[in-house]
């Protein structure tokens, strides 16, 4: 007979209390009733406890398991913040320096009182002397947050490259351009090809911050 070896149990010895799993018995003086029994800790320590030390009954602390897991969450989000610091130290960088910075030059003046999205809008970004400035700045430089710099597009792009593009979508709604953060993220929607899903989720995120 195993006599519970396997059972989970709750094992108080000299002041210590844990979550236990019995590996082996021992009986004494009477077959068939082992009067101690090896355990082992979710902590890995392994000893001998008397039967009356052994709790057969109590339930299963889920509060260890749970605290280990809000930790490796925290631990995640921490390196997911931390990539995100890099991302809001680096964004736009080139564009204060050569083959960029002339092009930008241009670019700030030509936009003056062009609507984004309309004729207008896309004949400034097709003048020569700022298409090559914006060639570089998506495709020679590492934005992965640009969907050019991703052979796959959008569908290329990670949680991190999303999270910088909506940043950087609602930073230039702010330059002027004659839209609003909701209404650029419409034209957005059907010139990047965004899914239903990820536009609502777009939606949902300017709500939540109130951005208009």
């Amino acid at each position: 007979m195993t006599y519970n070896i396997g059972r989970k149990v709750f094992v108080t010895a000299d002041n210590y209390g844990s979550d236990a799993e019995i590996i082996d018995y021992r009986e004494d003086t009477d077959p068939g009733m082992p009067s101690h029994y090896k355990v082992r800790t979710d902590r890995g320590d392994e000893f001998w406890a008397m039967d009356y030390e052994v709790d057969f009954q109590i339930g299963h602390d889920s509060r260890p398991d749970t605290q280990r897991h809000i930790v490796r969450v925290q631990d995640y989000i921490e390196t997911m913040r931390n990539e995100l610091a890099i991302r809001a130290a680096r964004h736009d960088e080139s564009k204060l320096q050569e083959p960029e910075k002339s092009g930008y030059d241009v670019l700030g003046q030509a936009l003056h009182g062009a609507v984004y999205g309309t004729p207008e809008y896309y004949a400034v970004m097709n003048d020569p002397r700022i298409k090559g400035a914006i060639q570089h700045h998506v495709k020679h430089t590492i934005k992965r947050h640009h969907r050019e710099a991703n052979k796959r597009g959008i569908d290329g792009m990670t949680l991190i490259d999303i999270l910088e593009m909506v940043c950087d979508w609602k930073a230039a709604s702010e330059r002027g351009g004659g839209k609003t953060f909701l209404e650029g993220l419409a034209i957005n929607r059907e010139r990047n090809g965004l899914s239903e899903q990820l536009y609502n989720i777009f939606v949902n995120t300017a709500e939540a911050f109130g951005w208009e």
